[in-house]
């Protein structure tokens, strides 16, 4: 039996012991079942999570046949169409942080809400 020490001092024998060691190690006990923990979120936190998974799927297939449709649809080259593509990808990670900065620092935070809310009305 291999021996393991507690504190670097006792050595452990009783399998009790080891037992309660290895359920504390690992949450046995003090943690509630994934399903039973999944089931205490609010409703929100499904939304979101629902709305982030058609946004990453429509971009997702969007950039993928974005190449060939500057190809095939607007007759530019593959040098070009590349290039179109990538200002798209770039546009998309860069125009979130410039909106907040300009929200944040010139419009204000709850403005912004406010007028988004007033303009999809």
């Amino acid at each position: 039996m291999t021996q393991i020490t507690k504190d670097n001092n006792n050595i452990i024998d009783d399998k009790n012991e080891l037992d309660q060691i290895a359920d504390h190690a690992s949450g046995v006990g003090s943690q509630i079942g994934l399903i039973a923990s999944i089931r205490t979120y609010p409703i929100s936190v499904f939304l979101m999570l629902g709305n982030e998974f058609c946004e990453r799927f429509s971009y997702i297939g969007m950039s993928t046949i974005l190449i060939l449709y500057f190809i095939s649809e607007h007759r530019m080259s593959d040098r070009d169409a590349s290039l179109a593509y990538h200002a798209f990808v770039a546009l998309v990670y860069l125009m979130p942080l410039f909106g907040s900065i300009i929200a944040d620092n010139y419009l204000g935070k709850f403005r912004v809400i406010l007028m988004v809310c007033n303009a999809s009305n």
